[in-house]
C-alpha cells in the first residue's frame, strides 16, 4: 500500500471559465452600485453578455454564469426602473400645482421655499428658464 502523500492528486472541482467569473463579478457590482443609477445599466448589460459568451455548446450554463445572469438582470432591471421613476418625477415637478406643493413642504421644513433654494444654488435665471420651458 502506498503512503497517503504519494497518491496522485485528484481534482475535485471543475474550473470556472473566465467569462462566467467576469459575468458574476459584474452582476454583483451592478447590485452594489445601484445607488449610482447609471453604472448598473452598463455593468448589468456587460454581465449578461459575458454570461452568454461563457456558455459552451451542448452544455449547461455554469453556476457562476447563472449567478451573473441573475444578478446582472436584477441590477439592470432595478436601475431602469429607477431611471423611469426619476424622469416621471421630473416631469411632474414641472406642473405648477405640484411645484406649489413642493414649495410649501420646503417652507414648512426648512423655512425657505424650493424656488428660493434653487435660486441660491443656481441663480435666478434657472427658474425663468424652467417657467419658459413649461
Amino acid at each position: 500500500m502506498e503512503p497517503f502523500y504519494e497518491q496522485p492528486y485528484q481534482q475535485t472541482y471543475k474550473p470556472t471559465s473566465k467569462f462566467a467569473l467576469v459575468s458574476m463579478i459584474l452582476g454583483i457590482c451592478s447590485l452594489v452600485l445601484l445607488c449610482t443609477v447609471f453604472f448598473p445599466i452598463i455593468l448589468g448589460g456587460l454581465g449578461l453578455i459575458f454570461a452568454i459568451l461563457s456558455k459552451r455548446k451542448d452544455k449547461k450554463m455554469e453556476t457562476a454564469a447563472m449567478t451573473g445572469v441573475i444578478t446582472s438582470s436584477i441590477g439592470l432591471g432595478l436601475s431602469l426602473i429607477f431611471c423611469i421613476i426619476s424622469v416621471i418625477s421630473a416631469i411632474h415637478m414641472l406642473k405648477p400645482e405640484n411645484r406649489d406643493m413642493l414649495n410649501q413642504m420646503y417652507e414648512d421644513t426648512l423655512g425657505i421655499t424650493y424656488d428660493e433654494y434653487i435660486e441660491g444654488l443656481y441663480g435666478e435665471d434657472i427658474l425663468e428658464q424652467l417657467d419658459e420651458f413649461y
